[in-house]
C-alpha cells in the first residue's frame, strides 16, 4: 500500500541513490560555476533533489571536474591504514 513506510516514494533513502547506479549515494556532488569550482561532500540521507547530484562511493571517486575546474573533497573518510586481527 502506498502510505505504508515500506512504498512511500517521499523516504529519505528514495531520495539519497546515486544517479548513476541507484545504489545508496555516501557523497554529493555541487558545483560553483562562477569560481569554476566543483565539491564533494558527505551525503547527509535527507537531501533533496536541488541541492546536488547524490553518488556513491564508487562514482564519487571516479568523478573528475571540467577542465580548468578544481574540485574540493569535502567528506569525512576513515581511512583505515592497517587492519588489526587477533594472535593465537
Amino acid at each position: 500500500m502506498l502510505g505504508s513506510d515500506h512504498d512511500s516514494p517521499y523516504l529519505p533513502e528514495a531520495m539519497t541513490r546515486c544517479l548513476r547506479c541507484s545504489i545508496p549515494a555516501t557523497s554529493l556532488l555541487t558545483y560553483d560555476h562562477g569560481a569554476a569550482e566543483a565539491y564533494l561532500a558527505d551525503a547527509r540521507g535527507d537531501e533533496q533533489v536541488h541541492e546536488g547530484i547524490a553518488l556513491c562511493e564508487s562514482h564519487a571517486g571516479r568523478f573528475r571536474p571540467p577542465v580548468g575546474w578544481q574540485l574540493l573533497d569535502r567528506r569525512h573518510r576513515d581511512i583505515t591504514l592497517f587492519a588489526l586481527r587477533e594472535v593465537s
